[in-house]
Order: C-alpha cells, then structure tokens, then sequence
C-alpha cells in the first residue's frame, strides 16, 4: 500500500499547526512508515524507526516522545500508533480489499446468470437480468460514493468490509492513556494506564457509539478531558472511561443542538453486552 488518506482539516487542528517544521516531518515521516506497517497502521520498533527516517534511535526517541506528548502519537504499552489511524484510513483502500469486492461482484454475477439462464447452455443469461445488474451496481457505486463524501460527519463513513487496525474501544483507551501521559499534573511514576480489556471502560465506548455518538466527538472529549484532568489526594488519574459519561453526552448534544441528556442511570453501566464480552475476552488473548 503506497497511500493513505490526509485531510485538510489539518491546516486548522491546532495540535498539528503548532509544531516545529522538523517535528512536524517527523510526523508526517511516521504516518508514512506507518501506512507500510504490518498489520498496516502499526509503527515499528524504536531502531527500525530510527533506521527508516535516518536519524538515530536517541533522536528518534526524542521524536516519538514529542508527538506523544502532543497527542499525534499514541502509545499503547510501547504499541505505536498515529492518534486517529483506526478512524481516518478504511481497510477498504487497500488493493487487496479492492481485488476482494471485485471478485465477490464477480461471483454474485455469475450466480445470477446461472439462475436466470436462457437454458440454451450458451453460458450468458438472459441479456436483461444482466442489463439490470449493471444498472445496480452503477446505483450503488453512486450510493456509495455520496455517503463517503457527506458533509458534516464527524468520522469517514466505513465501507460495509471495513476491519479498523483498532476497534474503536481500544482506539479511545489509547487515546485516553496518551493524553494522561501528556498532563503535567499528575503525577507520571504513579500513572496506571487504563487496561485494553477494561470492562467499563469498553462497555463505555459501546454505550457511546450505540446511543449514535460519532466516534470522533468521543475521542476528542476523552483527549481533552485527560490532558487537562486535575488530581486529587483521592483521584490521582481518571481510572475508567465511565468518569467522562457526561462529558461525552454534553459534548454530543452540543454540537449536535440536542436537548440535554441524561447518563444512563445516573453514570451507571448496564450489564454487558455479548459484543462487549466477545471484545474484552479477544483482548485477554491478546488480540487486537
């Protein structure tokens, strides 16, 4: 894969504008290396970063250290990733999903001449089913294109195949743990990053995206929230996402002119759901 997607809206993020000019090429220099990752989005080790942008591995500690610290670069237990990768770039870009979905079109034609053969055995159908399926897929192609390019959405809208490098769960507990490391007021020797399996913290995120709250406007309040989060004698750090329940709502029904909302039960989760325990037990084992 030789490209990946870059949007505008960087010219106005204010974490991207005020970078260094060699802070922000470095930046751009990962999201490069990061698109050749393997699983794709996934940045290597230190020395291999050090030894694919030239510099050496102190200088490309420094520079790792740097975008983590201004939230352009999260750092999962020592997992690199650029903040947003999961949300901003669809697996349905990559030349292999693109030979898949021709090869399905392919063979959901073929059923369809095999049932609406003209049974003279000539092995092309009958010319108007066929006439029909090209003006579907010309429709769809259509449809498809105008909701990918919709005005007002918070996030790229996913193609049906998309498989995100990170489910949006672990994608916000990333984001959460980066901008915890990034506040100068608490304390980071005693700093204990959020767990990947979380159960709260997942069924947090479940809750979000269910109720209809797009996965940007959460990830932008649980970096905010983090960063700027003042400890206390009895809370040190933000233990679990459930502590920005309604952050996350008032943010939402915000920028959306919704009519306040109220947290489930008072902050109170519900029981899991069994897509909650599919994900926590995948993340035991050490999946992502």
């Amino acid at each position: 894969m030789d490209w990946f997607r870059f949007y505008s809206e960087a010219l106005d993020d204010p974490k991207v504008q005020r970078l260094a000019g060699e802070l922000f090429k470095g930046w751009v220099n990962l999201l490069c290396l990061a698109n050749r990752g393997k699983p794709r989005g996934m940045l290597p080790e230190l020395g291999d970063i050090a030894f694919a942008l030239r510099l050496s591995e102190a200088q490309a500690r420094k520079l790792v250290d740097e975008l983590v610290r201004h939230g352009l670069l999260d750092n999962h237990d020592g997992l690199l990733v650029p903040h947003g990768w999961a949300v901003r770039q669809q697996h349905s870009d990559t030349a292999e999903s693109a030979a898949e979905r021709k090869r399905r079109q392919r063979d959901r034609e073929r059923k369809s001449r095999g049932c609406h053969s003209d049974g003279h055995g000539d092995g092309h159908g009958d010319v108007t089913v066929q006439k029909q399926i090209q003006k579907q897929r010309r429709e769809e192609t259509t449809a498809a294109a105008d909701a990918r390019e919709e005005p007002g959405s918070d996030v790229p809208t996913a193609d049906p195949d998309q498989v995100p490098t990170l489910s949006p769960a672990l994608q916000t507990i990333t984001t959460a743990n980066a901008a915890l490391r990034a506040n100068p007021l608490i304390d980071q020797e005693r700093l204990r990053p959020i767990k990947a399996g979380h159960g709260a913290s997942v069924q947090a995120v479940h809750d979000w995206l269910a109720d209809g709250i797009p996965l940007g406007t959460v990830l932008d309040v649980v970096d905010d929230r983090c960063r700027s989060y003042a400890p206390s004698d009895g809370n040190p750090q933000i233990h679990s996402l459930v502590y920005l329940d309604r952050a996350v709502r008032e943010e939402h029904d915000r920028r959306t002119g919704a009519a306040p909302s109220v947290p489930r039960g008072g902050g109170r989760l519900p029981r899991r759901s069994p897509a909650v325990h599919e994900y926590v037990g995948s993340i035991s084992a050490g999946e992502f």
